[in-house]
């Protein structure tokens, strides 16, 4: 009833229910009423044998960082953070050692400047900097040498149409929906279904200004030669480390690179991936089970319930 609510709120064609398992009949009954479609495990796994699985192999010039943490430090540090006033507040049921990847993009991207307070002159800039980018899910992140790898830009996939959009609003900063219409040549219902699109995946939201409806960008994007690499902070070894467990890639250069190229206009020059110390703990707090992370070069303590 939520996704029904949805559909019909954002004006889409169609909402599509997921489940790796099946619907009962009043499911199936309901949505029949409504531009629902259900997808049970069984179509899902039809589904999934028809997309290619792109193969992401390990690329040569691959670095890592060694850890400056004992593990029997790191032990200490969680279990403090497991002891409360009253004593433990849960225990560590196991622990290891992992090296998690990212990718280091060497740029030139252009940065666009206003100049001027009564011209207003539009400059342009080239800019030289090595980004980082999570290799699993693609996060732009910062490094920093007391608080670790921090997390600064998420994107969702999204389409060629929402590429060009999310490029307009970043460019424009806002835009209607007959402004959008009018530059894609498309009705404005079609403009709205893909603006509140971008509100749905978060990358966008909408703005009331008097009678007037605006489109925003979501994401802040950071000046590039602001931004820390691992690489510029750390030093760093050869190839991939011998201890440990070493999570792969899952995104391709070719992924992490477009990426990029969405948030600035840019040349990739180089590349390289970097293997990170985290030491993993598996924690039962009081039936609850988690995980806690810490970061092997300063110490510091991350949790997933």
């Amino acid at each position: 009833m939520k996704l029904i609510y949805e559909v019909g709120d954002l004006g889409a064609d169609r909402g599509i229910l997921v489940t790796t398992s099946y619907f009962t009949p009043d499911a199936v009954s309901t949505a029949e009423g409504y531009n629902i479609e259900l997808w049970d495990g069984a179509k899902l796994s039809e589904f999934l044998k028809d997309i290619p699985i792109e193969e992401v192999s390990v690329p040569g010039n691959a670095f890592y960082v060694k850890s400056s943490i004992p593990a029997e430090e790191a032990i200490r540090v969680v279990d403090k953070v497991l002891t409360g006033l009253f004593g433990k507040k849960g225990s560590i049921e196991s622990s290891f050692m992992t090296f998690h990847p990212f990718y280091e993009l060497n740029i030139d991207a252009k940065i666009y400047e206003m100049k001027g307070l009564v011209t207003k002159k539009v400059e342009e800039r080239i800019v030289n900097s090595t980004v980082l980018i999570e290799a699993l899910v693609g996060l732009l992140c910062n490094y920093d040498l007391r608080a670790g790898v921090i997390p600064l830009v998420s994107l969702p996939t999204i389409s060629e149409e929402e590429r060009m959009i999310f490029k307009t609003l970043l460019n424009q900063g806002s835009i209607t929906v007959s402004a959008l219409a009018s530059l894609m040549s498309c009705s404005t219902d079609k403009a709205r279904k893909l603006l509140q699109g971008l509100v749905a995946k978060r990358i966008a939201l909408m703005v009331q200004q008097g009678r007037m409806t605006l489109y925003q960008s979501r994401v802040r994007v950071p000046d590039p030669s602001l931004l820390k690499s691992i690489s510029s902070n750390l030093k760093i070894e050869v190839g991939v480390p011998k201890e440990g467990i070493v999570v792969d890639p899952k995104l391709s250069v070719s992924k992490v690179e477009e990426l990029v190229k969405l948030l600035w206009d840019v040349h990739v020059k180089d590349y390289k991936i970097i293997y990170y110390p985290y030491y993993a703990f598996k924690v039962n707090e009081q039936g609850k089970r988690f995980v806690m992370v810490a970061d092997m070069q300063h110490g510091k303590v991350d949790s997933t319930k």
